[in-house]
């Protein structure tokens, strides 16, 4: 069942099509097109521009596949050279040495029970909102109760866990949250005690049943507020998932959170930064900022938390979820505004290249997994 309070889309019925708008009388050639896209069930309008849309969609199609995993290559090792004295300070509660954690964006821990100020979690977000998300490594078992510590503190409605406890024989996360409907678990830290109930589990709806929704009561120091824990069960460490709409629709799902969304897989940057890089994207369109140059935004978050989005494979998802969005999902609202014929034959094309790369490193995974099993 789809359980989550926050559901978007539990059959296809349930879809609200996007209305096109027209928002000035310009009538040049270069201006006539609808120039935005309004979602009408959602809290807030939610406005695409085609004016920025198109540019985008564009740009990516003659880039084509080789060219923009040349252009993540130029990117991939490149992280800020800045301060990360906290990370240096704190080795034990680090689940990876190679991970730092930014100390101008790191979140500072001032919750009655927490071991210190340090855990390894960063603000990312842009201009309009900088605490959007919390990226963070997925909880070590002695910083468990540091991590609902800061759910607490940053009065978190919204989890996303993007790995499994166990992948490939290997923990990549604690089971730091009660899995089983009524279970409980109970953490305690210098005298302070924090409760996480199990209220229900189902998956966020019928076609994205990859990703379950717990719905969570914590309660601490005689309060009580409710938390929904999603997670995708079937992303590969370092990986691509198969293309649907399940990234979009998990972004949508918490995109109105008042609070920032914590954000974690293992190490909390290839996984999660992917799902973020896709959701900032989406919101910069709706700023009317240009988007072609996506080697600035692998920048504009790293410089947040490092390494995030880690993988060429990544890099390229990121790319095949927007056009997928733009240009199946909503194919009828965008009619005959983003695609000549000279780019539908630029669009098919790239779609063999990306499909023949990504069966291509589906191969690599599988045989790394396969050595990893040994």
């Amino acid at each position: 069942m789809c359980f989550s309070r926050k559901c978007v889309v539990a059959n296809e019925s349930d879809r609200v099509s996007p209305i096109l708008s027209r928002e000035n009388s310009d009538t040049s050639s270069e201006r006539d097109y609808p120039e935005s896209i309004v979602w009408p069930n959602t809290a807030q309008s939610r406005r695409m521009h085609v004016s920025i849309v198109r540019p985008w969609v564009h740009h990516t199609l003659n880039k084509g596949v080789s060219k923009l995993r040349d252009e993540f290559s130029e990117v991939a090792n490149k992280n800020p050279n800045v301060p990360v004295d906290a990370f240096k300070s704190n080795p034990e509660k680090n689940r990876y040495t190679d991970i730092k954690c930014i100390e101008k964006t790191r979140v500072i821990l001032t919750t009655d029970g927490a071991s210190s100020d340090y855990i390894h979690a960063n603000y990312v977000g842009i201009s309009i909102k900088p605490k959007k998300f919390i990226c963070t490594q997925g909880p070590k078992d002695s910083t468990i109760y540091d991590f609902w510590a800061m759910v607490i503190q940053d009065n978190v409605e919204s989890i996303i866990m993007l790995c499994k406890v166990i992948e490939l024989a290997r923990v990549k996360c604690e089971q730091y949250w009660p899995a089983v409907e009524g279970q409980t678990n109970t953490y305690v830290s210098k005298g302070h005690t924090i409760t996480i109930n199990n209220l229900g589990v189902g998956t966020l709806s019928p076609d994205d049943d990859f990703i379950n929704v717990t719905n969570l009561e914590l309660v601490w120091a005689g309060k009580t507020r409710s938390i929904t824990h999603y997670q995708w069960t079937n992303w590969p460490d370092h990986g691509a998932p198969p293309i649907n709409m399940g990234a979009i629709n998990l972004i949508e799902a918490v995109n109105y959170d008042t609070n920032p969304v914590v954000v974690h897989c293992s190490a909390g940057v290839g996984r999660s930064g992917t799902i973020v890089g896709i959701s900032l994207i989406m919101d910069k369109m709706i700023q009317g900022i240009n988007c072609k140059d996506m080697k600035k935004l692998v920048e504009e978050i790293r410089n947040q938390r490092h390494y995030a989005i880690q993988t060429e494979a990544q890099y390229m998802y990121i790319h095949r979820v927007l056009l997928e969005y733009f240009l199946e999902l909503h194919k009828e609202t965008y009619e005959g505004l983003l695609l000549t014929k000279n780019y539908e034959e630029k669009y098919a094309k790239w779609l063999d290249d990306y499909n023949t790369y990504a069966e291509a490193n589906d191969r690599t995974q599988a045989a790394k997994a396969a050595r990893a099993a040994l």
